[in-house]
């Protein structure tokens, strides 16, 4: 894909659950499906809600499992129901290997990529969840992108297709380099 959407969340945040919910499905639909966006998943869990640490390395550890998605989808819809009771009960639901998922989370398995996506998005500028920054990738290696827009908290979809249709337009100053 040309562009690449790295979005920095938190499990606990009501901002990155209503973004989740009403706009990626619509950029998912416009542009991501399209093969012109490319969606890359950041954890930055807020120091102030409490399980949401332990709710990305759940999530982290279902992906190793190749279920990321589905147990994303299911933080967000239970956002207030995160206890190590309520992610056991999650990676059943979704069909995880619970002695696997579960070794995973105690032996924080993830703790470091966790940290370094916290790292990455200080070092960006990400201060609130949900934050966004939009790039160009690199012609000669996909795995680097061109930052050109940095977006701070929750937006409506229209916003999202303007900054992605300059861009896609050529319209786009870089601003930094990253790794999504």
């Amino acid at each position: 894909a040309p562009l690449v959407l790295v979005e920095f969340t938190d499990y606990q945040c009501p901002y990155c659950a209503r973004h989740v919910g009403a706009v990626m499905p619509q950029i998912q639909k416009n542009y991501v499906d399209t093969g012109m966006l490319r969606d890359v998943l950041r954890d930055f869990p807020l120091p102030f809600h409490k399980q949401a640490g332990k709710a990305s390395e759940a999530a982290l550890c279902a992906g190793d499992q190749g279920k990321y998605w589905e147990m994303n989808e299911i933080l967000f819809d239970n956002q207030r129901k995160m206890s190590d009771d309520d992610l056991r009960a999650y990676a059943s639901e979704i069909g995880l290997d619970t002695g696997k998922f579960n070794t995973c989370l105690e032996q924080k398995d993830f703790a470091e990529q966790l940290g370094k996506d916290i790292e990455e998005g200080r070092e960006m500028g990400v201060s609130g969840t949900p934050s966004f920054v939009l790039g160009i990738t690199d012609s000669e290696n996909p795995d680097k992108v061109h930052v050109t827009r940095f977006v701070r908290g929750a937006r409506n979809y229209d916003a999202f297709a303007k900054e992605i249709d300059e861009l896609l337009a050529g319209d786009g100053e870089v601003k930094a380099e990253a790794s999504p």
